[in-house]
């Protein structure tokens, strides 16, 4: 297996990954911005938030952003918080096993967990299991692209046998892992199209239990635009909601474009009350509000971001 060395460690790439692995291998890093983003994020709330929490890596493909999560504590600072790195996909997950140990951090302080995130609302007609096919690693694939609904769909193409993840609420797997009695302090989510519920039920498990999470959440089509609108506008009391749009080339890296054509990635940061007080926190991106779609997420991105 190829490897890519990244500013928060080295990294397996597994041969089938012709998306963000090809990203890390061409350029160091996929997605810097939002990168530097966990980073930060993950490293402030070791630093200044004492009880023992959780942050959360939903979708957490081979482990690309779980290590920079990871990462985000200092040698005078050691680890007080868990992070679960959550993936379904097999092929995946062994390879963010493997990502976790080369960089020192499997189990402490990071967490795999093998299984996928259905919505709290889908356990009374839900089974146990996911279908979910091997990945033939001889045929290149963006693996970290397809919805776990459509990988029944997709066997035929990219699949040489079937296997299966565990499902888990988001309350289950914590109650799994002994740790009901923390806050999630941090989600990031990329699971296709599927975050709006995992938000009402991160925000309402936790509405029981402490401090609202800050939360990063991946927004990238007009549906999951169209879904996670209500929710937003919900939390409008509790939560400042803005806007990260990144191109995944930009003219700086001074290399080629391995994708030939401008793809940005797009995300929602979702800012609690008691973060933006505790820590004065402010920022120039734009507002949920600023937008009401793809197109004018990246107009207003490029109003304020050089050489993309």
């Amino acid at each position: 297996m190829e490897t890519a060395s990244t500013e928060y460690g080295d990294l397996y790439i597994p041969p089938w990954d012709n998306f963000i692995g090809a990203s890390l291998k061409e350029y160091g890093y996929y997605c810097n911005v939002e990168q530097k983003f966990h980073h930060q994020m993950c490293g402030l709330l070791n630093k200044t938030i004492e009880e023992p929490g959780i942050i959360l890596d939903i979708g957490a493909h081979i482990g690309s952003m779980s290590v920079t999560m990871g990462h985000g504590s200092s040698a005078t600072t050691p680890w007080r918080h868990s992070i679960l790195a959550v993936e379904p996909q097999p092929n995946n997950y062994a390879v963010l096993c493997a990502n976790l140990a080369r960089n020192n951090m499997l189990f402490n302080p990071v967490i795999p967990v093998h299984g996928a995130i259905i919505p709290a609302m889908e356990v009374s007609h839900a089974t146990p299991l996911a279908t979910i096919p091997y990945l033939d690693a001889t045929k290149p694939f963006n693996s970290g692209a397809v919805p776990l609904s459509q990988w029944e769909d997709m066997t035929d193409e990219v699949g040489v046998a079937y296997t299966y993840a565990y499902k888990y609420t988001l309350s289950d797997l914590i109650s799994s892992l002994d740790m009901s009695d923390r806050d999630v302090l941090y989600m990031k989510a990329d699971i296709e199209g599927t975050e709006a519920s995992i938000i009402e039920d991160l925000v309402t498990r936790n509405g029981r239990t402490g401090l609202d999470p800050v939360m990063f959440v991946e927004c990238n089509t007009p549906e999951s635009l169209d879904a996670i609108k209500p929710i937003v506008d919900d939390l409008a009391e509790d939560y400042k909601v803005h806007w990260m749009a990144e191109p995944y080339y930009m003219s700086s890296f001074d290399k080629k474009n391995i994708w030939n054509r401008e793809i940005w990635s797009i995300n929602l940061m979702c800012f609690p009350e008691w973060f933006i007080n505790k820590y004065n926190f402010e920022t120039d991106a734009p507002r949920f509000e600023d937008a009401s779609d793809m197109e004018e997420v990246v107009a207003l991105t490029k109003k304020v971001v050089r050489n993309v």
